[in-house]
């Protein structure tokens, strides 16, 4: 936990921003060897940036270094990152209108929708370049949502469970 603690709360943000533009790097390169892992590989490191946002964050943690809250967490992220992949396609609406969030995220995602909704602002908020930086941005705070409810939770149990 002290490792975590040396760690300013802006660094797991910006560095899942640098992953995010390699990836867009990355996506634009024509085929070369291992393309897919690679890209699967940046997309897993966005996902522990986002899980381990929260940690700074929380000061008492009982038990020690949180192994299995991190664990269980990112694997619910993977699955979190897993309903972002399959939620949408680009190539299925091209020129059109893209999924509202809710396909791509589903907690924040809805509440995006809905708020988008009542603002009157879908023309402008599901048009790439906006919907882009939207669906990224709340698949990070869904996931950081996510795990600071897990360390949360963590945290309150008894030590010896």
């Amino acid at each position: 936990m002290k490792l975590f603690k040396r760690i300013p709360i802006w660094v797991p943000p910006l560095s899942a921003l640098g992953i995010l533009y390699l990836y867009s790097i990355l996506a634009g390169v024509p085929v070369f060897p291992c393309k897919t892992i690679v890209m699967l590989s940046l997309l897993a490191a966005f996902v522990a940036m986002a899980v381990i946002t929260p940690v700074p964050l929380l000061e008492k943690f009982k038990g020690g270094f949180p192994v299995i809250p991190l664990f269980l967490t990112f694997i619910i992220a993977l699955g979190l990152l897993g309903y972002f992949i399959l939620g949408g396609s680009r190539e299925t609406r091209a020129g059109g209108l893209m999924p509202p969030f809710g396909y791509r995220f589903p907690i924040s995602g809805l509440a995006a929708d809905t708020l988008v909704s009542l603002t009157g602002f879908a023309n402008i908020m599901y048009q790439s370049p906006v919907y882009d930086v939207m669906i990224w941005a709340g698949l990070f705070i869904e996931i950081g949502v996510v795990s600071g409810i897990m360390y949360l939770v963590s945290a309150h149990q008894p030590p010896d469970s």
